[in-house]
């Protein structure tokens, strides 16, 4: 078990990061820790993996959960000639190197060549000692991780990020640790690798502690969530989901308690005031002596923290104009750049009122066929178009927020930059921007050195403005907290227009799509319902052919045995 016991954790932070945190974690667990950027999340897991000490309180962990291995957020680069069989087994890696060092001294005139014997004969003994060991340990990482053959011999910075993911989860798994600390984990990863993790981290037979931003993916590892808030844990046993239903039950009692409490010290203040002035009037020590009982009551109260209100951005995305129902059509559009074909004779269409999410792997063309949409929409030429024909409706008018965002102009201020969307009364300008977070001096920040939430914030206070009736999103929830995701996800289902998407945020999808569209080998399939409902149809479809397959199969005759004498 791991026991957190009134740990508080400071170290220069103004206000205490960690302020009386307790919680246990039981052998077995999967535990999802989670809160908004900066509430300490990565702190936890260097204080339980002793990269870093309490300022006071206790972390007790027993003796079977004492063999710790962690997997950092951002994968470090290594040198370029580094494989990912280097990765993977360093123990050899540098037993190779040893070899070769030691080679080099037979070729120096002065050296001992009965030093250089011995030492050359160490190092390829021990390169044999360490090779059937590291070899046996990584075999059946591997295996769980699919990590084929062939992957072994990539130089390990040209690979995705994902891939790197996998490989680092490998080379951490080989040293059979009894607890995994898992640091955003499933940045970068596509929808096959997601689910390639979720069914690792479920079967590895591992305690887990992970810290993450994807909602889906807690909902379907975790057994436990922690919130870190205000310095304080909060435990639910349970996924996100649960997480989300008891939060809410918490943060009313929280509120409803701070009030009863405020209103019996009013009440007993009120009291105790009475009472001295009627011992006043009266010249009666007894009223004296009640009042301060009264006050000595109010002093052994435990006063309670009044709940902080989350910064909760305003968004209420109103539209100007309605579109007709056909808004856009492809016929066998084709598109490639550099010889490289993208689409070939693809055929799409998007009607008023949908919410379709743009999904397929990295490199599928998702991002072109965005392009190639608002192109088409704003009546200019698609890029890269190599045949085909399109139709457009009429009327439209589009809101688009990039996966990279970048500013005409990064020196411009946020308010500077605001101004040009913005129509109104200087006094309603800043009191907009103060509702997306920018208060005092923030909003004289240049754009270019905001941070990818704050980027996001200010595009969507940008895009509200244009009152447009297609919003098209690449990947929308990148960098912007969980508060802002659920904001904006309330806001779009209220939202009157059609919604164009490219995710990989699992339950955003779940909550926005009312369609799936799947970009595969340059061709696009459309799936009505959301996510979940899109895998249940997938599911369907592989389920039937499987069997029409087994009935095949069952069919063909079978092949008789000749008699032998």
């Amino acid at each position: 078990m791991i026991s957190l016991i009134d740990v508080k954790y400071d170290h220069g932070y103004k206000d205490k990061l960690l302020d009386g945190v307790s919680f246990e974690i039981k052998k077995g667990d999967i535990v999802a820790i989670v809160g908004a950027n900066g509430c300490g999340k990565s702190t936890m897991l260097k204080l339980i993996n002793s990269e870093d000490s309490v300022d006071s309180g206790t972390i007790a962990i027993s003796q079977d959960m004492k063999v710790m291995a962690k997997l950092e957020q951002i994968p470090e680069r290594l040198e370029d000639d580094v494989t990912v069989q280097d990765v993977l087994m360093p123990e050899i890696y540098n037993a190779q190197k040893e070899v070769e060092n030691a080679s080099l001294a037979f070729s120096c005139p002065d050296a001992d060549m009965a030093k250089v014997e011995k030492r050359f004969q160490k190092a390829l003994e021990n390169l044999e000692n360490v090779t059937k060991d590291g070899i046996h340990k990584i075999s059946t990482a591997r295996q769980k991780l699919k990590i084929t053959d062939d992957m072994l011999d990539k130089k390990y910075n040209v690979l995705s990020g994902g891939q790197k993911t996998r490989v680092n989860l490998c080379n951490i798994m080989a040293k059979e640790p009894e607890v995994l600390l898992l640091d955003e984990p499933t940045n970068h990863l596509d929808f096959e690798a997601l689910s390639e993790l979720e069914r690792f981290i479920k079967s590895c037979g591992k305690t887990v502690i992970v810290v993450s931003h994807d909602r889906y993916f807690i909902d379907k590892v975790a057994n436990k969530t922690i919130l870190l808030e205000n310095g304080k844990a909060y435990v639910t046993y349970g996924g996100y989901t649960k997480f989300l239903e008891e939060n809410a039950i918490r943060k009313q009692k929280q509120e409803q308690d701070y009030i009863n409490q405020q209103n019996e010290i009013n009440r007993l203040e009120e009291a105790a005031k009475k009472l001295r002035t009627f011992g006043r009037i009266g010249d009666n020590e007894g009223f004296f002596k009640r009042a301060k009982a009264i006050e000595g009551r109010i002093e052994k109260m435990n006063p309670l923290d009044k709940p902080k209100e989350a910064n909760k951005i305003n968004l209420d995305f109103d539209v100007k104009g309605k579109t007709g129902n056909d808004i856009i059509k492809f016929n066998n559009l084709s598109i490639g750049f550099d010889d490289k074909i993208i689409f070939e004779n693809l055929n799409f269409e998007l009607f008023h009122g949908e919410r379709i999410c743009i999904m397929g792997k990295n490199g599928a063309g998702k991002s072109t066929l965005i392009r190639a949409i608002i192109n088409a929409c704003n009546e200019q030429e698609i890029e890269g178009m190599l045949g085909g024909e399109y139709k457009i409706g009429g009327n439209i008018s589009i809101g688009y927020i990039p996966q990279e965002i970048h500013f005409e102009n990064e020196e411009d201020s946020v308010i500077d930059n605001f101004r040009t969307y913005f129509k109104g009364e200087e006094t309603r300008l800043r009191s907009t921007l103060v509702h997306f977070g920018f208060y005092n001096d923030t909003i004289f920040k240049p754009v270019g050195k905001l941070s990818g939430g704050e980027k996001v914030r200010l595009l969507l206070a940008e895009l509200i403005q244009s009152k447009a009736n297609i919003l098209i999103f690449d990947e929308p929830t990148n960098h912007i907290d969980a508060d802002t995701r659920n904001t904006l996800e309330a806001a779009l289902l209220e939202y009157k227009g059609t919604i164009i998407f490219v995710s990989h945020d699992r339950y955003f999808i779940n909550k926005i799509a009312t369609s799936v569209a799947l970009l595969k080998n340059g061709k696009i399939t459309k799936y009505v319902g959301n996510y979940d409902q899109y895998q249940e149809t997938i599911k369907r479809q592989e389920e039937k052919v499987n069997k029409e397959a087994s009935v095949q199969q069952a069919l063909k005759p079978k092949k008789r045995r000749g008699n032998f004498i």
